[in-house]
């Protein structure tokens, strides 16, 4: 009975010791837990002190940099005002004068464009086309329009002849014309001017098809169409 009390009174001892020896594990381990700890956040203090001090190193040199820049550039501008390289005022003057020299060029040369001489208002209040009463084929100078009707043409350039309400040929303001959209008197069938309404044409010289005679007819433009043409043979069929 002693001995298995003196054996359970030594394991119970073992036991103690056992847990004694686990807390002090359990202890040294939490200290070199935190000691670790610590010792990470100081290297990461001293990491951060260190890019905070190369952050402000390198922003001192940055203004350093633009502070050497400005000054040079000052140094420059100095140099360039006191070696003469800067316009002076004659200079200005010069530029200024050359400047109003060529505006009162410009305008001049507009003014020569816009002023119209004496003969050229003279022509204007010439007759922008003289007729001859009656026309003259030596001249030249009659035109067919001379004659036309207030008339509009089809997409041809063919004359479109108007009706009035009894079948007679007429134009738009309902002057009498014939086949051919020539003004005519409506009595006497001659040929009239559209302006002055003066006989052209007496109503025995215009064809049968509304023409006015040769060389008329043909030179109805101020020109001959035969002087365009080239020298051709006709062929006869």
């Amino acid at each position: 009975m002693e001995r298995e009390k003196a054996e359970l009174a030594r394991k119970q001892k073992e036991a103690e010791q056992r847990l004694l020896a686990e807390k002090d594990d359990l202890a040294r381990t939490r200290l070199l837990k935190e000691a670790e700890e610590l010792e990470n956040q100081e290297k990461l203090r001293k990491e951060r002190e260190a890019f905070e001090e190369e952050k402000r190193r390198k922003e001192a040199k940055d203004l350093a940099d633009r502070q050497e820049e400005e000054r040079l550039r000052l140094e420059a501008e100095a140099r360039k005002i006191e070696t003469g390289t800067q316009m002076s005022l004659r200079e200005m003057q010069e530029e200024v004068a050359i400047s109003e020299k060529k505006l009162e060029e410009e305008d001049e040369a507009l003014e020569a464009e816009i002023v119209m001489s004496q003969e050229l208002i003279q022509d204007f209040a010439k007759p922008a086309h003289p007729v001859e009463m009656p026309p003259n084929a030596d001249n030249r100078t009659f035109n067919v329009n001379d004659i036309l009707g207030e008339l509009d043409r089809d997409d041809r350039g063919n004359i479109v002849v108007l009706q009035d309400s009894q079948g007679n040929n007429c134009d738009k303001n309902g002057n009498s014309t014939n086949i051919r959209g020539y003004l005519q008197d409506p009595v006497s069938g001659d040929i009239l001017e559209n302006h002055t309404k003066q006989t052209l044409f007496e109503a025995n010289d215009i064809d049968d098809k509304g023409e006015v005679p040769a060389p008329f007819c043909v030179e109805k433009f101020n020109f001959n169409p035969h002087d365009l043409m080239g020298d051709l043979e006709f062929q006869y069929d």
